[in-house]
């Protein structure tokens, strides 16, 4: 019985020592093997921008003096719209601008692409009013009119209000294309009822609005007049946009100073 005990403990110690060594070999070729490693690290992606801006780079306008006369006015001074502010393209806060029959403002106005994308724009201008179903009589004799290569479209400011449509302009720009200018005139026209319009005030914002342009546009440079009020581009989709919005306001010339 004492011998059978002996001979289990030495066949266990013998079984013992040959895993020990089994595993020091096993160790030892995994250590022998050729090894090589390829690693590349730091794979860093940074996000582009859709960035438009808006200047003005030139202005014309007419200002009654002090004797009552209409005398035309230029404005070289180079003026960034792309930040909110309370200046706008037509300089109508300065000296409380009044305006009579005959009285205008053309504005050249530069669009920019700044961004690393191409991107679709519109233009549009939104009058406020007391009624939304109706503008007033300044606004009914006002008339704006958008010069772009050469090619003009007119609008009644009245037109643009209330739940209408309210572009006036739209484009496309490719990340290449820096700027492209265009001009807005304000003109107050003369007809049989300017009387209606004395002491009567316009309101009104410049809205431009790019949307990222994921394919190449069809669209022609041209100006339209099919409106959008929102500006969205039809043939553009993203999620990334920018606007840039102007204040303006006009008043009538008898007796009356423009709103802020």
């Amino acid at each position: 019985m004492r011998k059978a005990v002996e001979n289990r403990a030495t066949t266990f110690l013998y079984s013992c020592v040959v895993l020990l060594l089994l595993t020091c070999i096993a160790v030892g070729v995994s250590y022998a093997l050729f090894t090589d490693e390829v690693r590349v690290e730091t794979h860093l992606m940074k996000a582009g921008t859709l960035d438009v801006t808006l200047k003005r780079t030139a202005l014309t306008y007419t200002k009654l003096n002090d004797n009552g006369y209409l005398e035309a006015v230029t404005d070289n001074e180079v003026f960034d719209f792309t930040q909110r502010t309370r200046e706008n393209i037509f300089g109508l806060h300065k000296d409380h601008t009044k305006i009579a029959p005959g009285s205008y403002f053309e504005a050249q106005l530069e669009l920019g692409n700044a961004g690393d994308v191409a991107l679709d724009y519109t233009v549009a201008l939104k009058l406020f009013t007391e009624n939304e179903e109706q503008a007033n009589a300044l606004a009914q004799q006002l008339q704006v009119t958008i010069i772009r290569d050469g090619v003009e479209e007119e609008y009644m400011l009245s037109e643009l209000s209330g739940t209408a449509d309210c572009e006036v302009l739209k484009g496309h720009m490719k990340r290449t294309d820096r700027t492209e200018t265009f001009i807005i005139k304000l003109e107050f026209v003369n007809d049989d009822a300017n009387n209606d319009a004395q002491l009567q005030e316009a309101a009104f914002d410049l809205v431009v609005t790019a949307v990222q342009a994921t394919t190449e546009s069809t669209e022609t440079t041209e100006a339209t007049d099919e409106p959008a009020a929102d500006g969205e581009s039809e043939t553009s989709s993203t999620e990334v946009t920018d606007e840039s919005t102007d204040d303006h306001s006009g008043a009538a010339a008898p007796n009356e100073t423009p709103t802020e």
